[in-house]
């Protein structure tokens, strides 16, 4: 290893570090889980240092959110649903009631209706 590469790399990146473990919490709202994406992103980074082109924090973080993106697609598989029948029963019944649809479709009507103060003939200014 050479040392001259080791020690700029405490000096520009590690300084980020904070940065970077706080990027990692907040995709994976998850400590333990920021930890290891954190860690992952850290060791890339120095693997690619040598590739730094510009400012520190900008690129590390880039690897942060890379690397975060790369462990939930293989840690976190996404829920894919059906339809609407397929919802769990505490899955909240204003959002499938009748009441609901009614009022979405009543504000759908009211955008396309022609304001008074509109000069032109179109529904919308």
């Amino acid at each position: 290893m050479n040392q001259g590469r080791h020690g700029d790399f405490e000096q520009v990146v590690l300084p980020h570090l904070d940065a970077a473990y706080n990027l990692a919490r907040w995709l994976t709202r998850n400590d333990h889980d920021a930890q290891d994406v954190a860690q992952e992103a850290v060791l890339r980074a120095y693997r690619f240092f040598d590739g730094l082109r510009g400012e520190a924090k900008p690129w590390l973080l880039a690897i942060v959110r890379n690397s975060c993106f790369t462990w939930l697609q293989a840690n976190r598989p996404r829920v894919r649903w059906a339809s609407t029948r397929a919802l769990p029963s505490s899955f909240p019944p204003t959002m499938t009631a009748p009441r609901f649809r009614q009022r979405a479709t009543a504000i759908g009507e009211r955008s396309t209706r022609r304001s008074p103060l509109c000069p032109r003939s179109s529904a919308r200014c």
